[in-house]
């Protein structure tokens, strides 16, 4: 006899799955780990935090977003976020 599966569980589990993917958490404490990369450095303070750099590399590495896409998509994602600058491909 097949089993019977619950259809509503495995469709919110697929729905979890994909946020878990795409997770924003690390803007959650940008201000902090910012400020911490900051404490005791000299010269031009860091603007993005360590995490927001392995956020982008995961986009073009593992979902292969080119640079000029993840470009566009930070500065889409900055009008809703406001401690976020989009930087420019080139940084």
């Amino acid at each position: 006899m097949p089993e019977k599966r619950n259809w509503k569980e495995y469709n919110e589990h697929l729905i979890r799955r994909g946020g878990i993917l795409f997770s924003l958490d690390f803007l959650e404490k940008w201000d902090e780990e910012i400020e911490k990369m900051n404490r005791g450095k000299r010269g031009r303070p860091y603007e993005y935090p360590e995490s927001f750099a392995v956020f982008m590399k995961i986009l073009h590495d593992c979902i292969h977003i080119r640079y000029r896409q993840i470009e566009g998509f930070l500065r889409a994602l900055s009008k809703y976020i406001p401690n976020i600058k989009a930087p420019s491909f080139s940084q």
